[in-house]
């Protein structure tokens, strides 16, 4: 019989977003639960300075879970591809945690789902939390 491996360290990806606020929120009571450190990630391109990331993320994370007592919680700013840097973020990770919001390219042709390319690509665990799940959250 194998031994389930505790969970240490969570990401979740923000962006602003209703899904990633909800993923944030589903992220915040799963470290909780667990006892695990938790990373919220935002990926920001140019021309978005730092400082505005950095503010932006701060924001969202206000907004979404405001106290987060009880958790060790940091959170990062980091310039490149959203599905990169969540991916990169996840490396050492034991599970990266997504909302459901669908990126469309550029001009709206085709499109790509960065939750299901961080399916793909990450390498632990990932939970995509749908925005309409947000009904069945605990209040934190």
């Amino acid at each position: 019989m194998r031994r389930r491996q505790a969970v240490t360290r969570i990401v979740a990806g923000v962006d602003g977003s209703e899904g990633s606020k909800v993923a944030l929120r589903w992220a915040v009571q799963e470290a909780r639960l667990r006892h695990a450190e938790l990373r919220a990630v935002y990926a920001w391109t140019a021309p978005a300075a730092p400082e505005q990331a950095e503010a932006r993320l701060e924001s969202v994370v206000a907004e979404a879970v405001g106290e987060t007592s009880g958790v060790a919680f940091t959170q990062v700013a980091v310039e490149g591809d959203p599905t990169r840097v969540l991916v990169e973020a996840a490396r050492d990770a034991d599970l990266l945690i997504v909302g459901s919001r669908r990126r469309r390219t550029v001009g709206g042709a085709g499109g790509r789902s960065i939750s299901k390319e961080c399916v793909r690509q990450a390498p632990c665990p990932v939970v995509i939390v749908r925005a309409a799940d947000r009904e069945s959250l605990v209040r934190i």
